[in-house]
């Protein structure tokens, strides 16, 4: 699968520490030679609820970090990474409007 990654989601990649760098690089690998179809069992890859009207995903880079996903055309698309409770945050925010 190809990845790209948006810009926003390349800042906080640039932001992390290197050892965190890394480990988002293992995520993505991961990703990368993963079929759509075996990443829905992978334990680390969740379906967010449908609040965008678009499907988001999730997968967790490290036990501190997650990757906000949309696929495409067996492109994925790394939207942004962010921490768990962020994105706890952000969905019940969203999902209340």
């Amino acid at each position: 699968m190809e990845i790209k990654i948006e810009r926003r989601a390349n800042i906080a990649l640039r932001s992390l520490q290197q050892n965190e760098q890394r480990q988002i690089a293992k995520a993505l690998e991961k990703i990368e030679s993963a079929q759509f179809e075996d990443l829905y069992k992978d334990y680390n890859f969740k379906k967010l609820e449908n609040i965008l009207d678009k499907d988001l995903y999730t997968y967790r880079g490290n036990p501190q970090l997650r990757l906000i996903l949309s696929i495409e055309n067996n492109v994925c698309i790394v939207e942004d990474i962010i921490a768990p409770d962020k994105l706890d945050r952000l969905v019940s925010n969203l999902s209340n409007k």
